[in-house]
């Protein structure tokens, strides 16, 4: 396990993150986000869903999103 906390944890952040047109950002300490990743694909794997999301990890370290894969944003 990623971290001490059980994968339900996690998953109240998959359904936000599911619920907004794009996603959320988490902003986390550096050091702690490969923990954080971890759980996140921990939850996900435990709980099925939100294969239409995906996680990535843009510099500055410490910043983590969680987007819906086929988001197309009006020009």
């Amino acid at each position: 396990m990623a971290t001490k906390l059980p994968p339900e944890t996690y998953l109240q952040v998959w359904e936000r993150a599911s619920a907004e047109e794009i996603g959320i950002c988490l902003n986390v300490d550096p050091k702690d986000q490969l923990k954080l990743v971890n759980a996140l694909y921990e939850c996900r794997s435990t709980f099925g869903g939100f294969e239409d999301m995906m996680i990535f990890q843009p510099k500055p370290d410490g910043t983590v999103f969680i987007a819906h894969k086929g988001v197309e944003l009006p020009e």
